[in-house]
């Protein structure tokens, strides 16, 4: 049986049991469980059997000798199957095998599977981990290892396609170490292979190693590596109800030390009986040990288990050694009661290039503090001393003096001779703050040219309105459009385009450089100018002026003009978004007067201003006040008059002015950003009603929705898009995105790699109004397309331009010859559908077929249209 995963983020953490809980909490726990353990059993119902992948790794999970599956992971997931009401099939298959099952989705659950953010994301983990395991190295006694440097020129053991043989190999290589990897398929292999001497050593989890290196004769080394939480892993098409049970068992079994989760642990942790003595050799050997105690002196004795205890001292030391050194955070001490460090873990260098030695001199830890936060660390550091623990977040300048940020935590203890002392932590939050710094950069300015963006405009602007009313300053907006900047796209191509965008950007600069200067738009630039005496006439023919100089672009000149509109407070608005729009209005004004211009906002605008503010302000409110509702337009196949699907189309029921045409209110939401809200309210409305007709078994084959620019450019979209219909249990191919050419030919080299990931996903791609805009065919042939829409215009005159035929017949022609269907929109005659037909063309829509309707009237036309072909 098939499950569909989500990736989640594992918390890789000690397993201890929890401290008791008050009966009322545990009440309240209980009853959290049982409620989880509820819903996981109803939403994993339906599944038939899991598919658990089984290989040989004792005693985590095996077979035994009676064939059985056995082990930790074996006796957990048995238990939570038996709790859950789910059945369970073994699979056997080798470890490498095993993880390509997974991601195949043959396998719904591999056990034992180490986390590690590669894994995350092709398969999905729980988040409650079962144990935590090291890797350690195995060698035949007196191999003499004691550090991965020992390793050099030897011949290693390890598990294919495995954790460990990923981080040596890694090791290897930075540190040029010769390492001869002996990749095996399973651990028993591996120390087959160093028993034989066909290798020096082999790696194994301290699980596997502890239980069988006796048998193969081998000892553990110091060498560990590698500390990993262990999960059940899940196919990456697993329902995340699968993993939620698992945790919810878990957590309920690691906070009760009678569980079956610690039994299960305690037997997995036990030596074997094999491995124990016989009774009748345990009697032997205690008379033998009775003998040699009488015989040896006991200065012998102390100095073997000072042999001993020194040799278990130096393998702990080089395991705690290697987890601090590949530790991403540094550990240190500060001794009582002056709370200075006297010990600082070795990473310390590799992270902030500090020498341990150098932080435990005197007051250098302090001079290294960012001045800024040198007052309220020192000022508070004192506070551990009351509180017992003590977490802040500060700046410091590392060795090469760059600033970092990091989180400090403290927590007060006792040594072994009952001295008070600190021990504290820092990890490195700079990867974090730079990452957040550059989201904040990205969300603010314009990645192109590097001016403020629209949001960063507004903020300012709202703030400089705020001060001209207390101050009763006027606020100037010059709103600047090059005029036929896309004939330069055209013509030259995209990246010229950006080239131009970017030199006009750096000429407007210089004009004035204490004012703010924002790009809006494709070639939209804003002016806002606070100061005094600003004379915006004047300002628009530098701006004229400058922009007339000859750019150089691509070894060539390119001259360009603008239209500039001009709004100012508090002649012509009162708020940010009505001043911008009163300088659009004017920008437009002075574009339809042939451009290369600047016209000023005026009274004979401010009615069109008020409506479209008002029309503006109502749009925000309509997706709340659920005012937007769809109708759907079917389409059908000219020949057999089947429906094939239908268009989604958005309409707006406004309180006052009744439905509103998209072609008015889907503009102001585009210019205002509201587009986007629009794409996604849309999609998730498609998707809830094609669940209602499935229900009622009405046949709806596809939906065509019409996308938008501004959710093409969203980085995030296309996996939004993806998540929203797996999340209705909805296929892809049941979705038709209709663009057009125009938003298409924007950006087509980083439109063509998000369409083809769509189209990859199974979603179709259809160019919509096709014929009226660009027609480029070297783009055609390369978009992954599935569909053309043929535009109503060129439908509209069949019967009335011979040209215009020729043209449709020669648009048919090419979509064949591409292999792409052709739709013909807006058929409103006999003989516009008999020429199509005729002319090959399949597929069409329009009033003659059907209006655009509800859901609810579609569903009565289409079930009459069935009766109605029963009868025939």
């Amino acid at each position: 049986m098939r499950y569909s995963l989500v990736a989640r983020t594992t918390c890789s953490c000690y397993l201890q049991p929890r401290p008791p809980l008050t009966t009322g909490k545990k009440q309240q726990r209980s009853l959290l469980i049982s409620l989880v353990a509820l819903v996981t059993m109803l939403s994993v119902a339906r599944a038939d059997t899991i598919q658990v992948g089984l290989y040989q790794n004792e005693p985590k999970i095996y077979r035994d000798d009676q064939g059985q599956p056995a082990g930790l992971f074996v006796e957990l997931i048995e238990a939570i199957a038996e709790d859950q009401g789910w059945a369970l099939n073994f699979v056997d298959c080798l470890w490498a095998d095993c993880l390509s099952q997974l991601a195949g989705g043959n396998l719904d659950l591999m056990p034992d599977v180490a986390y590690t953010p590669d894994r995350a994301g092709q398969f999905g983990f729980h988040q409650v981990p079962i144990a935590q395991s090291w890797s350690q190295l195995y060698a035949p006694p007196g191999s003499a290892l004691f550090s991965l440097s020992d390793l050099d020129g030897r011949r290693l053991a390890v598990l294919r396609n495995s954790v460990q043989y990923h981080y040596l190999a890694a090791a290897a290589a930075d540190s040029d170490l010769n390492l001869e990897f002996v990749q095996v398929s399973s651990l028993q292999d591996g120390f087959s292979q160093v028993e034989s001497r066909q290798a020096d050593a082999v790696v194994a989890n301290h699980f596997y190693g502890s239980r069988h290196r006796n048998h193969h004769g081998l000892t553990e080394t110091p060498i560990t590596f590698n500390l990993v939480g262990l999960f059940f892993a899940a196919a990456p098409d697993a329902d995340p109800a699968l993993l939620n049970a698992i945790d919810a068992a878990l957590e309920a079994w690691q906070a009760d030390a009678q569980s079956p989760y610690y039994a299960a642990l305690v037997r997995a942790s036990a030596i074997p009986a094999e491995q124990r003595l016989p009774p009748w050799a345990r009697l032997l050997l205690l008379g033998v040990i009775g003998l040699v105690i009488l015989l040896l002196a006991t200065s012998a004795a102390m100095r073997w288990t000072i042999k001993r205890r020194t040799a278990e001292l130096h393998a702990t030391h080089h395991r705690m050694t290697q987890l601090l050194e590949g530790s991403p955070v540094v550990v240190y001490a500060l001794q009582m009661p002056d709370l200075e460090p006297y010990w600082v873990s070795g990473n310390v260098n590799r992270i902030f290039g500090f020498k341990p030695e150098q932080l435990v001199a005197a007051d250098t830890w302090e001079s290294h503090l960012h001045p800024d936060d040198h007052a309220l660390v020192t000022g508070t550091r004192d506070r551990i001393l009351s509180s017992q623990k003590r977490k802040q977040e500060y700046r410091l300048l590392d060795a090469q003096g760059r600033v970092r940020h990091i989180r400090d935590e403290q927590q007060l203890i006792h040594n072994d001779q009952g001295q008070p002392e600190v021990v504290g932590t820092w990890t490195d939050l700079t990867p974090y703050y730079e990452q957040e710094a550059q989201v904040r950069y990205l969300r603010q300015y314009d990645g192109l040219t590097g001016l403020p963006n629209r949001r960063l405009l507004m903020d300012r602007l709202e703030h400089a309105l705020r001060l001209a009313r207390q101050n009763g300053q006027t606020i100037w907006l010059l709103f600047i459009d090059l005029d036929r900047f896309k004939v330069v796209n055209d013509t030259r191509g995209t990246s010229a385009g950006d080239e131009l965008l970017r030199l006009v950007a750096r000429r407007l600069e210089t004009l004035w450089p204490g004012e703010t200067l924002a790009r809006l738009g494709a070639d939209e630039f804003v002016l806002m100018a606070e100061t005094h005496h600003f004379d915006p006439a004047l300002a628009s023919q530098q701006v004229l002026q400058v922009l007339r100089e000859p750019h150089q672009l691509q070894q060539d000149s390119t001259m360009v003009s603008a239209s500039i509109g001009m709004a100012c407070y508090p002649d012509h608005a009162e708020d940010a978004d009505h001043l911008l729009t009163c300088a659009e209005l004017a920008m437009v004004e002075a574009k339809k007067g042939g451009g290369n211009r600047c016209s000023e906002y005026h009274p004979a605008l401010r009615q069109l201003t008020t409506a479209a503010f008002e029309l503006e302000n109502a749009l925000r409110h309509a997706l709340p006040r659920q005012e937007l509702l769809l109708h759907y337009q079917p389409q059908f196949n000219l020949h057999s008059g089947d429906i094939t699907g239908v268009e989604a189309l958005i309409r707006w029921q406004h309180p006052e002015r009744g439905l509103v045409s998209p072609a008015e209110f889907i503009p102001i939401a585009e210019r205002t950003g509201l587009i986007q809200a629009l794409d996604h309210w849309v999609l998730e409305k498609v998707c809830q009603q094609l669940r209602i007709w499935d229900q009622v078994g009405m046949i709806v084959p596809r939906v065509a929705i019409n996308m938008a620019a501004a959710s093409l450019e969203d980085g995030q979209f296309a996996d939004w898009l993806v998540q929203t219909v797996h999340r209705y249990r909805l296929t892809p191919q049941r979705f038709e995105l209709e663009l057009t050419e125009s938003m298409i030919m924007q950006a087509p080299e980083r439109t063509i790699t998000l369409l083809e990931g769509l189209r990859r996903a199974g979603f179709g791609i259809a160019m919509d109004d096709f014929g009226t805009g660009y027609s480029n065919l070297v783009y055609l042939r390369n978009l992954p397309l599935t569909q053309l829409k043929l535009d109503q215009s060129f439908v509209r005159d069949i019967g009335r331009s011979r040209p215009n035929e020729s043209i449709t017949r020669a648009i048919i022609a090419m979509a064949e010859a591409l292999d792409l269907q052709l739709l013909a929109e807006g058929i409103e005659t006999d003989a516009q559908r008999r020429f199509l037909t005729e002319a090959g063309c399949h597929l069409g829509q329009g009033y003659l077929l059907a209006y655009p309707q509800s859901a609810e009237a579609l569903g009565d036309s289409l079930g009459s249209r069935d009766q109605a072909s029963r009868r025939a």
